[in-house]
């Protein structure tokens, strides 16, 4: 909640270093709007992004987990059999 705040905090300040500095609010105007309407589109992809990596680890972490299962089974009951 607090790095949201700290973001847009951010933004604005930034956004008004840019006013006083270059004193043209129709810029600001078109490319904020297109900024906010692109926002879910960067949303989604981090999302994927995200949900691919975090995928990608727990496959990688069950499948050490599986190869620890089956190497104890094999010292402990496969070499007498």
């Amino acid at each position: 909640m607090y790095f949201g705040l700290l973001l847009i905090t951010l933004s604005a300040f930034l956004y008004l270093v840019h006013f006083y500095l270059f004193r043209d609010l129709a810029y600001i105007e078109l490319y904020g709007l297109g900024d906010v309407a692109f926002l879910p589109i960067e949303v989604l992809l981090v999302v994927l992004v995200v949900d691919w990596v975090i995928s990608r680890q727990e496959q990688r972490s069950q499948l050490t987990k599986l190869n620890m299962v089956i190497g104890v089974y094999f010292s402990e009951v496969g070499t007498p059999l």
